[in-house]
């Protein structure tokens, strides 16, 4: 160890830097070499720092912003190269010290996550992070660009009070999609007393039998963003339409989520429930000089129609109405958001009424998912138009996806429930408006199940292949039996092929406007060949038909 003496009678002396060396043997060190360990010259701070390949002083970021209300939860994340310090409104967040602990940030950095709900306001908020060196002073970390310098990267998720039931509602309806795709019970029973005491809390909010708004701004939404849509438009008529007929999809699942679970009690008590509902928003909000609800936009149309809202004498009218409000008054464009284009949707594919979301889909200009490609777009945006203060990788429209897989192909689980243990295999035909040919394959809890079809020179030819085990049914659409054949033979003689399995099958052919249904017992592999001709391709949609299906391969 080499030491310097100083003169002690000499006021004011500061040590500038160190060097360690560490070596095998005392001659190495007299050379002023350390084979062991050699710290180079390490300034102190003050004179000589920082050192001279670092010209940058310890980093401060600052970020104002305002929130309408206190939020229900925040979160911020950070990732570093270098240690970092998050404070909120004045407050540091945290007690630790020297975050993030050393490691090798060569591959990744790794987030830190700050609950900060505690720390945020009503009003003016301001967040700073302190950037220290650390190891990003190290070369690792230098670019030709960029001195040696900290880098970080942050994010807060901010979490605001609101919703309403169109969107609150959730809590009913992800169970509900969840078992009707997996068939797993545990999930609506795990979820069922969440669901009571959500359908508790809206009859707190309910006034002869219709919801009244309550809350503030952000705490009553209903559809969201829809074609020009601006501000939050909590207070419309509109919105308190849909988030009632909301109520009413949600007391309508939870009836059926009751049956399953054996609360028959239940079920009767919420189905007499949403009767009632049903009529109070029916009188409240039905136009008869147009067959329309609320404004007569497509959503509040199919809203009415999923819900059972019009008596069954006016439904061929609204239904007339919502195809006049997509085909005329709005030229074939989808005209919603991201919850009433949901039930758009889901309205028209479970009608089967691919026509009309095929007029919607095949728009290439504004609004429409066409439009948004033609512009340049890679993700889904939140709103229909290019606005730069709203997200441009968002969820809002992807409710068009489950159609090409549920409609066009056809591939549906069991409307009853259970999952694809029974499949229902019935595809939107659309040769007559020049989509000639259709493949599709959906990965299900048993296995792959594919649908494709292909129309020529009037012939329809559907190949179903369903998994082992499952069961299935096939609807396909043709004019009589007659025109039908499967594996080349006429489709009455289906019932028993020992060229297929040596068991027997069921099969059953009937007569459903226009279509015909095929259900295959099949407990393994199977094959179905079905062919369709004398003109189906142009057969007309027609209302929904739910029933089941099986490991098969069909052509139609």
């Amino acid at each position: 160890m080499e030491t310097v003496q100083v003169d002690a009678a000499e006021r004011g002396q500061l040590q500038g830097a160190y060097r360690v060396l560490v070596a095998t043997q005392a001659r190495i060190l007299a050379d002023d070499t350390g084979d062991l360990w050699d710290t180079g010259e390490v300034f102190a701070r003050g004179q000589g720092w920082p050192p001279p390949d670092n010209t940058m002083p310890d980093p401060w970021f600052r970020r104002v912003f305002d929130l309408d209300q206190k939020p229900r939860r925040a979160v911020a994340y950070v990732a570093s190269i270098g240690y970092h310090e998050l404070y909120v409104n004045g407050h540091k967040v945290g007690d630790a010290v020297l975050v993030p602990s050393v490691t090798d940030n060569s591959k990744r950095a790794r987030y830190l996550t700050y609950e900060i709900t505690q720390h945020l306001q009503a009003g003016t908020n301001v967040v700073g992070l302190w950037l220290g060196m650390s190891w990003s002073i190290f070369p690792p970390f230098e670019t030709k660009d960029r001195p040696r310098t900290p880098l970080a990267i942050g994010q807060i998720d901010v979490e605001m009070p609101g919703g309403g039931p169109a969107w609150s509602g959730f809590c009913i309806t992800l169970p509900w999609e969840v078992y009707l795709r997996y068939g797993d019970t545990r999930i609506l029973a795990e979820n069922f007393s969440m669901m009571q005491r959500w359908l508790d809390f809206l009859e707190t909010k309910a006034k002869d039998d219709l919801l009244v708004r309550w809350g503030g701004e952000w705490d009553f939404l209903g559809d969201w963003l829809w074609p020009g849509a601006k501000g939050v438009n909590g207070d419309t008529p509109e919105t308190l339409f849909f988030n009632n007929g909301y109520w009413i999809y949600n007391i309508q699942i939870a009836a059926s989520i009751a049956e399953i679970l054996g609360k028959h009690d239940a079920a009767v008590r919420y189905r007499q429930r949403a009767d009632a509902i049903r009529r109070a928003v029916h009188a409240r909000f039905f136009h008869p000089e147009d067959n329309s609800y609320a404004n007569g936009l497509p959503a509040y149309l199919a809203m009415a129609l999923l819900v059972g809202m019009p008596p069954q004498d006016l439904r061929p009218a609204v239904w007339k109405r919502l195809e006049h409000e997509i085909l005329v008054n709005h030229k074939g464009h989808i005209w919603a958001g991201i919850t009433g284009g949901a039930f758009l949707m889901k309205t028209l594919l479970e009608a089967d009424r691919h026509d009309l979301i095929y007029e919607m889909v095949r728009q290439e200009d504004y609004p429409g998912w066409g439009d948004q490609l033609r512009s340049g777009a890679t993700t889904f945006w939140e709103s229909w138009e290019d606005s730069p203060g709203l997200s441009y990788l968002h969820s809002s429209c992807l409710y068009v996806g489950s159609w090409f897989i549920e409609g066009l192909a056809g591939i549906r689980p069991d409307p009853d429930g259970g999952g694809f243990k029974h499949v229902v295999i019935k595809p939107a035909v659309l040769a007559d408006r020049g989509l000639t040919r259709v493949t599709a394959t959906y990965e299900s809890l048993y296995g792959p199940i594919q649908s494709a079809w292909e129309v020529s020179d009037e012939t329809l030819d559907l190949n179903v292949t369903i998994t082992p085990n499952t069961t299935g049914t096939v609807i396909v659409p043709a004019a009589s039996a007659d025109d039908v054949r499967e594996q080349g033979a006429p489709s009455g003689r289906c019932c028993r092929r020992p060229a297929i399995s040596e068991r027997e099958r069921v099969c059953r052919i009937g007569r459903v406007v226009g279509e015909l249904l095929f259900q295959d017992g099949l407990p393994d592999e199977g094959s179905w060949a079905l062919k369709t001709s004398s003109g189906s391709k142009c057969l007309p949609s027609t209302p929904l038909l739910s029933m089941p299906s099986h490991r098969s391969s069909m052509v139609a």
